[in-house]
């Protein structure tokens, strides 16, 4: 679990628990077979299982992939030269774009079973900020999540840096 601030550019959130898997990252296979633990993880929380933060229960707005390359901005090793912006106005690599998609439809699948009364928690991928020094949105790392807005900035201040 990790806790920041969470804003888009048009919705803020205060302090959010965010759950993250992290995963090694070194093959796009073994990254693509994860997918199945965080819709594991998604479901169980779904179904009740708790998440604690500072020793009491935390509510999850969102369960997250990240790898060992995710504080560089990566999802898998030889993402890092592949071209940022096939997405107009989205700073993401194709393998962390594909792959968060492939979770939003994956989500929404998983969802249907579901008898929910409250709004379940998003997922997607967690890397460090790739957008341009200039960007109007600055933040420590980004989640790409299943709702609109689908890109979320989340920042720690000056006292932590984004290492999973």
């Amino acid at each position: 679990m990790i806790e920041g601030d969470l804003y888009a550019k048009t919705e803020r959130r205060g302090r959010t628990y965010i759950a993250v898997v992290i995963k090694i990252g070194w093959e796009h296979r073994e990254i693509s077979d994860d997918l199945e633990g965080i819709l594991d993880c998604f479901v169980d929380y779904c179904k009740g299982t708790k998440y604690y933060g500072e020793g009491k229960t935390a509510d999850v707005f969102a369960i997250v992939l990240a790898t060992y390359y995710s504080p560089d901005g990566y999802l898998y090793r030889f993402e890092e030269n592949l071209p940022t912006d096939f997405v107009h106005a989205w700073d993401a690599s194709p393998v962390t774009f594909t792959l968060s998609r492939a979770m939003w439809r994956m989500r929404k699948r998983e969802l249907k079973p579901l008898p929910l009364s409250w709004q379940p928690p998003q997922v997607g991928t967690l890397t460090k900020n790739m957008r341009p020094p200039d960007s109007e949105l600055r933040y420590d790392a980004e989640l790409l999540l299943s709702e609109k807005p689908w890109s979320w900035g989340m920042g720690w201040g000056r006292r932590r840096r984004f290492r999973p």
